[in-house]
């Protein structure tokens, strides 16, 4: 029997599946998963998570934390911690 190895999908591939959920900035995130379950660049942006703050709030303070990087990035990071069930992200409450 013969192994075939599968290459994994590469990282720009993820983030584009991830970032087709669109969020207003007036949404409002929760965080769910206490405990910080990233690395890195990833983790900092995940401790700027707070129960009841926008994601406009969000945002804001990943500019500030990381004013060089792609845009993009921060809400494919919100779709990614939603998908996992890290936060959850809703409207407003009216």
């Amino acid at each position: 029997m013969t192994k075939t190895n599968i290459a994994a999908p590469a990282a720009e591939a993820t983030v584009a599946v991830a970032a087709k959920r669109t969020y207003s900035e007036d949404m409002v995130i929760t965080l769910i998963k206490a405990e910080n379950p990233k690395r890195a660049a990833s983790a900092k942006r995940y401790g700027l998570y707070k129960t009841g703050m926008t994601v406009k709030d969000y945002l804001d303070g990943c500019l500030a934390l990381h004013p060089e990087e792609p845009r993009y990035r921060w809400r494919a990071d919100l779709a990614w911690d939603e998908k996992r069930e890290f936060i959850s992200v809703a409207p407003a409450a009216k």
